[in-house]
């Protein structure tokens, strides 16, 4: 299951808990945060939302200097600065509190990093955990350029009774665990966690962990068998 279905999930009530980043919550409207509470910040996906211009984009090194470029962008080109991103919502609020109002979004279906270079946006907003595929990209983050610091969050729904969120408290508080520099969790002590939620918390089998964590049809065995 991908990250942005876990939230919608979560959000329509067909699971109780799973696994997603804090961007994608933070990205839907209010709605969903009265629907979905976050119960904790894991220790892994960390990553940051972004504006990144061309390197060549000498004059533009913040906010403020974006602000006025695009005014005389309008005037030059009789349109407004394009904007490739997958988070119109979070680009438009934090555009719009830094006074930047002339631009447009693109909305980006993958390989945001590339829209510049085809010549489909003039700039973007995106996750970037180490900023290596902006600089492939002959791109740059402008100084106050940082929308949101994202991670890998443990969310509930609000239905979950609090009993069951003492359990899940105590389960998380007792195991701990991290992606290694080759992204491989210590599956045995998922595996821990999810055994004794169920057992202890007695929840249907709704609990999903993205595909690039655990395959879903490995888990399903092992919680079989447990």
């Amino acid at each position: 299951m991908h990250a942005r279905e876990i939230i919608e999930r979560l959000n329509d009530g067909t699971i109780d808990m799973g696994i997603s980043g804090l961007d994608l919550l933070n990205e839907n409207s209010d709605d969903y945060k009265k629907r979905i509470s976050l119960n904790k910040k894991l220790d892994f996906g960390f990553a940051t939302l972004v504006v990144a211009v061309p390197n060549d984009w000498l004059d533009v090194q913040n906010m403020a200097d974006l602000e006025e470029i695009s005014f005389e962008f309008r005037e030059k080109n009789n349109r407004r600065l394009r904007v490739a991103t997958k988070y119109p919502n979070l680009t438009e609020k934090f555009f719009l509190s830094r006074g930047v109002s002339e631009y447009q979004l693109v909305s980006s279906l993958g390989a945001t990093e590339s829209y510049p270079f085809t010549g489909s946006s003039e700039l973007i907003t995106d996750i970037t955990s180490s900023g290596t595929t902006l600089k492939e990209n002959n791109l740059r983050v402008i100084s106050d350029g940082q929308i949101l610091e994202s991670s890998a969050c443990l969310f509930t729904t609000n239905k979950i009774k609090k009993f069951k969120m003492k359990i899940i408290d105590e389960i998380f508080d007792d195991i701990s665990f991290k992606i290694g520099p080759e992204k491989n969790i210590r599956k045995e002590y998922l595996y821990r966690i999810i055994k004794r939620f169920y057992k202890l918390a007695g929840l249907e089998k709704n609990f999903i962990f993205k595909n690039l964590i655990i395959p879903n049809d490995k888990l399903d065995h092992d919680l079989k068998n447990a």
